[in-house]
Order: C-alpha cells, then sequence, then structure tokens
C-alpha cells in the first residue's frame, strides 16, 4: 500500500476512532513532570491561541541576515525552488520598526530582571552574546507566513555535515556529560535536531503530486527513538518555562506595528496566553524546569562554556545551504537561544526579534507535538490492526 492510501486509510480511522497516547515523564524535569499534561494543555488551548497570535503582524515580520559568512564548513548551496525565501516588501514592514526617534528604539528592545537568583557573577556584558551578533545593515524583512518551513528537498551529505558539526558544538564532553549542565545542552540540541526531523516528515511529497505527512518515514526513522521524543518535550517545557518566567515584561512590551487594530488583537492574545492557569501553575521552577539548579558551586563558571556553545552551534547555522531552512532554523534557535538566555541572565536586553523567535518557536514546538501525536495514534492503530488481521480463524468440522 503506497503513503498516500495509507495515510487517507489511518486518517480516517483516527476520526472514527482516537486513540490515548502513553505518557512518560519528561526527564531532567521536575518530579510531576508528565507529557501527558503537556499534550493536554497544547491540544485544548495552547495550540489554537499561538496560530492566532502568528498570524499577527508584529509576529509574522521577522529580521534576518541571511548572508553572514559560514566560517565552520563549506558553504552550503540548493538549487530547488523549494529552498528559496520571498523577501518583505517596503510596505509590508512596519514603518516604526525602521527606528528614527528614540521612542522607537525603545520598542525594540526590554530591559529585565528576570528573577530573584543572584547571577551577577555570570553576566553577560555584551548582552546579545548568547548567539552571534547580527549584522541590522545587511538584514532582511520575511513574513513567516509566506515562507512556511517544511521539506524543500535539502537533504544528503551536506545537511549531515552540518548536523555533526552542530553536535561537535557541545563542549561537555566526557565526565562533563553528564552533569546537568551537560545534559541541558545536548537535550537542546537533541530537541531541535527532532524537531527539524518532524516538519520534514510532516508534509513532503508522496507521489502523484500529492503532499501530506509521511507515517511510514515517521515510523522508521523517528518512532523507536524514545530518546528524541522525550528530548522534543523537553525544549518544549524549556520554552514554557522561559515564556511564565519572563511573564510581567512580555505582558508590558509595547506590541506595535502602527496598526492599532492588529496591535490591539496582538495584546489581547499575549494576556491571554501569558494568564492562562497552567502557565502560571505547571510552568513554575517547582512544576517543569527549575534553572536555579544548574550552574552551582563548582559549576558556576561553566555558564560561560555553555553561552559559548550556543553562539557557536548559531555560526554554523549560517553553513547551511537550503534558504528555506537557514531562515527557520535561525529563528528556532533565537528562540531556543533565547529560552536560556531568561532562564540563565540577570538583567539583560531583549530586542524585539528575540521576543518574535521566543513565541514563534513555541509555537512551532506546539504544532510538531501535535503532529508526533497523531503519528503515534495512527502507528497504535495500524499496531492493533495487524494483530486482528493475523489472528488465526478456527473451522470447527464436523
Amino acid at each position: 500500500m503506497n503513503n498516500r492510501i495509507l495515510n487517507s486509510c489511518l486518517y480516517i480511522m483516527l476520526l472514527l476512532h482516537p486513540f490515548t497516547i502513553r505518557a512518560f515523564l519528561i526527564e531532567d524535569c521536575c518530579d510531576n513532570c508528565n507529557s501527558q499534561n503537556f499534550d493536554n494543555f497544547n491540544e485544548k488551548y495552547l495550540n489554537k491561541k499561538l496560530k492566532e497570535l502568528r498570524q499577527r503582524t508584529f509576529f509574522r515580520i521577522f529580521q534576518v541576515n541571511m548572508n553572514k559568512k559560514c566560517v565552520h564548513l563549506a558553504e552550503g548551496t540548493c538549487a530547488s525552488e523549494k529552498c528559496q525565501i520571498s523577501e518583505c516588501c517596503e510596505e509590508d514592514v512596519p514603518a516604526v520598526w525602521k527606528a528614527t526617534t528614540k521612542q522607537e528604539e525603545d520598542a525594540s528592545r526590554v530591559e529585565t530582571e528576570t528573577g530573584d537568583v543572584e547571577f551577577e557573577s555570570w553576566k553577560d556584558e555584551t548582552k546579545l552574546q548568547w548567539l552571534d551578533v547580527e549584522d541590522e545593515r545587511d538584514s532582511i524583512y520575511v513574513d513567516l507566513q509566506k515562507n512556511e518551513d517544511g521539506w524543500t528537498g535539502y537533504s544528503g551529505k551536506e545537511a549531515g555535515m552540518v548536523w555533526k558539526k552542530i553536535y561537535e558544538c557541545n563542549v561537555f564532553k566526557d565526565k562533563d556529560k553528564d552533569t546537568r549542565e551537560g545534559r541541558l545542552l545536548y537535550r537542546l540540541l537533541s530537541g531541535f535536531h527532532t524537531l527539524t526531523t518532524c516538519k520534514v516528515f510532516a508534509n513532503m511529497p508522496l507521489g502523484d503530486g500529492v503532499w501530506g505527512p509521511n507515517i511510514e518515514l515517521y515510523e522508521k526513522v523517528v518512532h523507536p527513538q524514545k530518546e528524541w521524543l522525550n528530548n522534543l518535550y523537553f525544549n518544549f517545557v524549556i520554552l514554557l518555562r522561559a515564556v511564565n518566567k519572563f511573564r510581567v515584561p512580555l505582558s508590558e512590551y509595547w506590541y506595535h506595528t502602527g496598526n492599532p487594530y492588529d496591535d490591539n488583537h496582538t495584546v489581547h492574545n499575549i494576556f491571554d496566553l501569558l494568564y492562562h492557569d497552567f502557565l502560571e501553575s505547571a510552568c513554575s521552577s517547582s512544576d517543569s524546569f527549575d534553572e536555579t539548579m544548574l550552574f552551582r558551586d563548582e559549576n558556576a563558571t561553566r555558564i560561560d562554556d555553555f553561552r559559548a556553545a550556543v553562539r557557536e552551534v548559531s555560526q554554523v547555522l549560517d553553513c547551511v545551504g537550503c534558504e528555506k531552512c537557514k531562515l527557520h532554523a535561525k529563528l528556532e534557535f533565537l528562540g531556543l537561544g533565547t529560552a536560556v538566555k531568561i532562564l540563565f541572565s540577570k538583567d539583560a536586553t531583549f530586542e524585539r526579534n528575540e521576543i518574535i523567535a521566543l513565541m514563534n518557536t513555541l509555537g512551532k514546538y506546539s504544532d510538531v507535538l501535535i503532529f508526533v501525536r497523531d503519528m503515534q495514534q495512527a502507528i497504535e492503530m495500524k499496531i492493533k490492526n495487524n494483530q486482528i488481521t493475523e489472528e488465526p480463524s478456527f473451522k470447527t468440522e464436523l
């Protein structure tokens, strides 16, 4: 049976007979950090709210430098049209973002204290050095809704070299890899990798001009890797924990694009999300991820190594040959970098682009967890149906 027929059959069966997938504890989180709790919140509320938010002008328009020099690998290429991106027209970019006044400049950044924990010795003097600094003079604006991510055909040896180099950026090796700090960095990279893989499988060519989720490929590549899926959920928890910790600055931020109607809806969407009971109760340091347990005592100085590794990964992404893949990888890793910056910084400066990346990245993980749920249910259903068809029939001879 080809992918197209298999997908259609399984999805119809899922609609008629939904399955409940098995819950599991998300490792390196708090004791009651259960995947089912986060799935329920995501499916019943968060995913829809984030889709609404990401359609607003403020969160659609992303500034990115696509021409930074690749310093870690040979420059990549992709000839497919699906690898290309379209730049925003001049009139699509909010005029207030081309800061010409002090007020408009202030609107593009926010300075805040992100917690009561004293991290003075870790202070990032350059403020933006969690990720490699983007030169705005060489940047472009893109509309994320018009440059959706997914399958582009970019793969093979070149993509493999990029992922190999990303994992080599992990400075926590040997005895350090099993420390809290080492596990955090590895799981961030692995969860980022799993997100990328799932996005490709979620919508790809199945033959005869038909596109859709590739269940067979997901079952072969992702389904057996329970650690990958755990790391995917881990990153989702990290992002939610950061949003919860940064709730007050996010609610006070000036979401200004010059369109009062759209901006009012943005503020309404943000407040709805930030002050949901689940975010406050289940995403606290005692119920999700406790960042105060890391970089303590003899490991306190390792924050510099951790930050340098995150920054190096952001540089490696400039070597991605597919323009669309590079755009979304830079957006997503900026979102993850912003999350760890929130969790492990004090008195840091956060720019508009980081807030855009943070919420869009949370939205991408939210989408992929819905996809994973659908795939897991489809596989469970296929297994059950195979068991039924393989049951022996008994004949009674008279």
